[in-house]
């Protein structure tokens, strides 16, 4: 076939304009939407746009199961609908801008903005406060390395988590992180680095040894809360 005759065969399917294609295409229904959630792959509902804010409620016996444990006081990235305790901030109220000092707080936070709620928590915990969060385990991220492998307890979920209002699991594993209070030496001398109660003269090995990763982590810990928040 030359190239001639190829054209004129291929251009009898193509429309005379954009408007005629337009109208094919929807005559068609190449772009039926689905009819309900049941319908719906985990590839849409994953992808498909969505509104600019969309909560997925934590899965209940999830939360049961670790509300017996800890007996959270406030539910710090919550709605009115989904909230898991008495307590709660609202996107309005906005938890990142809260004090969670002394509370047992509970946090599901938005999976986008990971990078200012784990070093928020961590924050927190050098304040009394103990934070139970649910998060994805991207453990390569730097976060995940800076503030939870040093400072935070990991249980792993056993399987996919299936969020409710979700007809699929995820298609990633989920971890809880937890971040209980903790005492950060507020100055190096604080830590024992210089001088301190006992010279380092007087100490073995081991004690000279823990009083400089003690001044480490304080001089870390502040360095990382500066970069973060």
């Amino acid at each position: 076939m030359s190239a001639d005759t190829y054209m004129k065969w291929h251009l009898r399917f193509w429309p005379k304009n954009f408007e005629d294609w337009r109208n094919e295409i929807l005559k068609a229904k190449y772009f039926e939407p689905c009819r309900s959630n049941k319908d719906m792959s985990l590839a849409h509902s994953l992808f498909k746009k969505k509104p600019l804010i969309n909560s997925y409620p934590t899965p209940q016996p999830l939360f049961d199961q670790y509300d017996a444990e800890f007996h959270f006081t406030v539910d710090v990235a919550a709605t009115k609908e989904d909230t898991k305790c008495a307590r709660y901030y609202t996107i309005h109220d906005d938890g990142l801008q809260q004090d969670w000092s002394g509370e047992t707080v509970w946090c599901n936070p938005p999976w986008g903005a990971l990078t200012r709620w784990v070093p928020k928590a961590y924050q927190e915990s050098l304040k009394g406060a103990t934070v139970v969060m649910l998060i994805p385990a991207r453990v390569e991220t730097r976060y995940w390395h800076d503030f939870i492998l040093p400072y935070a307890e990991v249980r792993w979920i056993r399987g996919k988590v299936r969020f409710s209002g979700m007809s699929d699991r995820l298609p990633f594993p989920c971890a809880i992180v937890i971040f209980r209070p903790q005492k950060i030496p507020k100055t190096l001398a604080e830590a024992g680095a210089i001088g301190g109660k006992v010279a380092a003269s007087r100490m073995t090995p081991e004690q000279r040894k823990e009083r400089a990763r003690k001044a480490g982590m304080a001089k870390r810990g502040y360095r990382k809360i500066r970069l973060y928040l």
